[in-house]
């Protein structure tokens, strides 16, 4: 197969969900190859930094469903069918082994956006709470302690104990917080999915709060990314544009951009020929 699916799939347009397109016949072009240097490098960041519509979601898709312990043994095991026949099994044992193994945090900061920044905040604030009520089962494990789980409890409500909004300092430490909250309660280091991040401050950009939104998100990302060795595995997240780029990502940050990168995310020219040769004959 070569990494293409077989004969009679359907080619479809702006849908995002690895596993529903392949289980629902559309043909994927294969990108797992990627793989291998995102598991080969450790509490490494990558940042995608394409167009929309070159796969950026797609991509973040596939790797979650590669890397991530469901903790559902049945599950792991369909994730873990989706990838017969495509190039990351032919890399070794080194990486099939490492398949549903690490616990993930994958979220777009599509929705992050307000014409005020009173209201672009609360729909952060929105985001982070889904977030930990996505992932309560942190709260079974002994390894939390009584502090760390009232403060879980408070990121899911969303409010204080006072029954105030979060403020910045809690948001800023969410995602560094979650990923120390999984690694304590698995043992295994956190791969990190962020989609879309320059979303929330090209609307901010536009609406004239920039500064006031680079302020929570900058130090978002900061701890989780760049201050978050311990807990962190890996970590890729795309955008479009390079706002902010240099501050929030270290220096030997990874960066596939607009020039480059047609063999993690977008076509190759050798990939488009195939697929219309391939589409023409009815394969």
């Amino acid at each position: 197969m070569n990494g293409w699916l077989d004969e009679d799939k359907k080619i479809a347009t702006g849908s995002e969900d690895f596993k529903k397109n392949l289980m629902n016949g559309i043909r994927y072009v294969d990108k797992t190859a990627f793989l291998v240097p995102l598991l080969d490098n450790d509490h490494k960041t990558t940042f995608l930094l394409r167009p929309r519509r070159f796969g950026k979601t797609m991509t973040l898709s596939m790797i979650r469903y590669f890397v991530e312990d469901t903790r559902n043994p049945g599950l792991n095991q369909e994730n873990r069918s989706l990838f017969q026949g495509l190039r990351i099994m032919d890399m070794g044992d080194r990486y099939t082994d490492m398949m549903t193994s690490f616990p993930v945090i994958h979220l777009t900061f599509q929705t992050v956006m307000g014409l005020t920044y009173e209201d672009a905040y609360r729909t952060l604030v929105q985001l982070i709470c889904e977030l930990y009520c996505e992932n309560k089962w942190v709260l079974q494990s002994n390894c939390l302690t009584i502090g760390e789980k009232r403060y879980y409890d408070r990121m899911m409500i969303g409010k204080d104990d006072t029954g105030a909004e979060l403020d910045g300092f809690d948001i800023v430490a969410s995602l560094q917080k979650m990923s120390m909250f999984m690694r304590k309660a698995t043992g295994k280091p956190v791969v990190t999915l962020i989609d879309e991040y320059d979303v929330p401050l090209e609307k901010a950009y536009r609406n004239g709060y920039y500064r006031k939104m680079a302020e929570v998100i900058e130090p978002l990302l900061q701890n989780v990314l760049n201050n978050n060795s311990d807990n962190l595995k890996f970590a890729v997240v795309t955008g479009r544009f390079h706002m902010m780029k240099e501050k929030i990502f270290n220096p030997e940050v990874n960066t596939v951009n607009s020039t480059q990168g047609g063999d993690v995310v977008g076509f190759t020219e050798q990939e488009v020929e195939k697929l219309l040769v391939d589409t023409v004959q009815g394969k």
